[in-house]
């Protein structure tokens, strides 16, 4: 999970962890892409408004170095313009804040299916 805030990050990851993920989180877009080109991620999820890039530009970056590994975006502000550009980007799915855990653990499960799908044999999970 990459957010620059990281209080965001812990009650996130709490999230998800009640799904059973183990959840790596990082202030830093930097940090987050290249933990994941190193893999061993089967979903990416990011916030849109950050300081050092754009989850947009995150999830841009990691579909051209990473495909396999679908990338969820969360915004604050769910736009017209942001759910353009997500999809333009290849975004698997946005949320909108504040998100229901109910609907965040779901759509982490279908990224992780399509992940499962899309690199058969690789246990990134």
């Amino acid at each position: 999970m990459i957010d620059d805030d990281g209080d965001h990050c812990v009650l996130l990851a709490r999230c998800l962890a009640r799904f059973g993920f183990t959840v790596t989180t990082t202030t830093s877009a930097f940090e987050g892409l290249e933990l994941a080109s190193r893999g061993g991620f089967s979903a990416v999820l990011t916030d849109v408004d950050m300081s050092e890039m754009s989850g947009i530009e995150v999830c841009e970056r990691m579909r051209s170095s990473r495909d396999d590994v679908p990338v969820i975006v969360v915004t604050g502000f769910g736009n017209a313009e942001t759910v353009s550009d997500a999809k333009r980007v290849g975004a698997y799915e946005l949320f909108t804040k504040p998100i229901e855990a109910e609907r965040l653990g779901a759509g982490v499960i279908r990224a992780v299916e399509l992940h499962d799908r899309l690199a058969p044999g690789r246990v990134d999970h």
